[in-house]
């Protein structure tokens, strides 16, 4: 009886070490990058990054491609500021993207980080992937870009002038441009902007 235990024993010391393995690579075994489409943006353009990871283990890992939705970076302006989160807070989501054995897969190719943050100042600008407490992965290194003078479109323009103003414990959506609906009135051209109890702050 002890004889014919051992295989089952054995497999499951195996399975178990290759756990521990996994866990003590920073998530689970994937290594998360961030990249610029370019080093040089312009206030006002699209700023587009692409986000992947690279399997470091010898067994398929799993991700997913909505690790990237909601506030998953931490972007410093040129004083050393963060930048707030003013992105779609709402429910998204995902794909599964299965990761072969130390290969890289991309969750995201064009993410389009102005439609997350506002970029208002010329200068340097950080970047990285923190977006661990939600998905699970692993923190990114930092990059790098540089923003030179332009204008912000009129949406963005609104939510600058609307953010300083937005209560603690609140969060401001600026929204997508297409049509608004203003009371009363036919839809017309435009943008709405959305303020609501940050509920996802905890």
């Amino acid at each position: 009886m002890i004889l014919k235990s051992l295989p089952a024993v054995a497999i499951v010391i195996g399975l178990s070490f290759s756990k521990v393995i996994a866990q003590q690579i920073p998530g689970g075994g994937l290594l998360t990058s961030v990249s610029a489409e370019k080093a040089i943006f312009r206030v006002g353009d699209p700023i587009l990054v692409s986000v992947a990871v690279t399997n470091q283990t010898s067994g398929s890992l799993e991700s997913n491609t909505g690790a990237t939705a909601f506030d998953t970076f931490e972007v410093l302006d040129p004083d050393g500021k963060r930048l707030r989160y003013v992105g779609f807070d709402g429910q998204m989501g995902g794909q599964p993207i299965q990761v072969r054995p130390f290969a890289t897969a991309v969750i995201e190719g064009k993410l389009d980080l102005t439609e997350k943050y506002l970029f208002q100042k010329a200068g340097r600008y950080s970047i990285r992937f923190t977006g661990e407490r939600w998905t699970g992965l692993s923190a990114s290194s930092l990059i790098t870009i540089d923003v030179t003078p332009g204008r912000l479109s009129g949406r963005d323009e609104m939510a600058a002038t609307l953010l300083p103003v937005c209560p603690d414990g609140w969060h401001m959506d600026k929204g997508l441009p297409g049509e608004a609906y203003p009371t009363g009135r036919a839809h017309t051209a435009g943008f709405l902007i959305h303020l609501c109890h940050n509920h996802m702050a905890d």
